[in-house]
């Protein structure tokens, strides 16, 4: 399993022809706002300007994405240049070119913010904080053309000159955590996590996210190590931090909670403490049911993806008439999803049916195993242009918070 399968929600599609799309509703900086539309869509994003949002969409339309995927990239599309720009605006050095830098991002001349950037870089190598801060600028940059690898040498010299930039350490082992770079990934993650653990000391008010980000990071390369016991430490570490934010921030931080609670419910399963993984799907669904109570279009789909795994864990232990119950309740869910934005819950709607089959097939109920069968083939087929990825035997739905 990709460390890129584990960073984000995962899902199962089929590649067919993909359908007419009639109405779309996301959350998030970012949504295709369409209506009838076949093949490419326009994204736009909240607080970006439209001529960087063309730059965009440029650049999604060059690659054969999904529009679940598209969205959720320019969701990290959005969150990079709003933060690119306000260290921009901000920047002390240089200000006029930096400035220059700032409208050459907000035109979307990425190409042209970099020359830029690249001139400030040559200008102030002795300024080693403004430089570490002026190569993760351009790392960003880079991150925003979808080019990591071009990212990868900028945070390396961010990271070398200011290790102890928190940040640093998080982007650099972040973008090889995507490449499933662990051997290089993991040094970093340890040092970033002294520094974490130093910072939140004195400032937990500030550091403690970052620390949990971190551990949660870490607990990635553990898992993908097959070191357990260090990732359930991990990720216990984490949850605690999120604990102790989400009493004061609820609303920030409950969701975090919930995360990291469901990917401990996973690694418990898949070490068989299938109590423990009850106990740990049961919180994270009341968190969520919670949250989806007070915001349902933020958070029914995190429901329902929960609400999944834990009828996944009652399928597998036999425990059949709830998994039924439970399978039942994501899969309504995931209609209602599907009704308002086909295109990124209709493959969810396909993957619970298919659970819901073996719930079906086990129970000697053939004729409504076949049925549910053929309707998640029939959407599959529709799906024309989607492609399913084997997500895991129990096709479980899997995050990492902070990630």
């Amino acid at each position: 399993m990709s460390v890129s399968a584990l960073i984000s929600l995962l899902v199962v599609a089929i590649a067919q022809q993909s359908p007419t799309i009639t109405a779309q509703i996301s959350s998030g900086w970012c949504s295709p706002n369409i209506a009838n539309v076949r093949g490419n869509v326009t994204v736009t994003c909240i607080g970006v300007d439209p001529r960087a949002l063309k730059r965009l969409n440029f650049e999604l339309n060059q690659k054969n994405l999904q529009l679940a995927d598209k969205i959720r990239k320019s969701n990290e599309w959005a969150k990079k240049y709003k933060e690119l720009e306000a260290r921009l605006s901000q920047a002390g050095d240089d200000s006029l070119l930096s400035r220059q830098a700032e409208e050459y991002l907000r035109e979307g001349e990425l190409e042209k913010a970099g020359t830029i950037l690249d001139q400030i870089l040559g200008r102030e190598e002795k300024e080693i904080d403004q430089v570490a801060a002026n190569h993760y600028n351009r790392a960003l940059l880079f991150e925003l053309q979808f080019r990591p690898l071009d990212a990868l040498s900028h945070l390396k010299i961010a990271y070398q000159y200011r290790p102890q930039q928190v940040k640093y350490g998080e982007e650099y082992s972040h973008v090889l955590l995507n490449q499933n770079d662990f051997d290089r990934a993991e040094p970093v993650l340890l040092a970033t996590l002294d520094n974490a653990r130093h910072l939140a000391t004195a400032n937990p008010a500030v550091y403690q996210p970052d620390l949990a980000k971190t551990l949660n990071l870490l607990a990635v390369v553990y898992d993908q190590t097959q070191r357990l016991k260090e990732a359930e430490a991990a990720f216990q570490e984490a949850l605690g931090i999120y604990r102790e934010l989400a009493k004061k921030n609820p609303t920030t931080y409950q969701r975090d909670v919930a995360e990291t609670l469901n990917n401990l419910a996973i690694l418990y399963r898949n070490t068989q403490r299938l109590k423990e993984a009850e106990t740990a799907y049961q919180e994270a669904l009341d968190i969520d049911r919670e949250l989806a109570k007070e915001n349902p279009a933020v958070y029914q789909p995190h429901l329902a993806k929960t609400l999944n795994n834990l009828a996944v864990l009652y399928r597998d232990a036999q425990r059949l008439k709830e998994a039924e119950a439970v399978f039942q309740e994501a899969l309504n869910i995931f209609r209602q999803l599907a009704k308002a934005n086909p295109a990124a819950y209709q493959l969810f709607v396909a993957t619970t049916l298919s659970n819901l089959a073996v719930v079906y097939d086990q129970t000697q109920r053939l004729e409504e195993a076949e049925a549910a069968y053929q309707e998640a083939l029939g959407i599959d087929r529709e799906l024309a242009t989607f492609r399913r990825k084997k997500i895991s035997k129990s096709s479980e739905f899997r995050a990492i918070s902070g990630a």
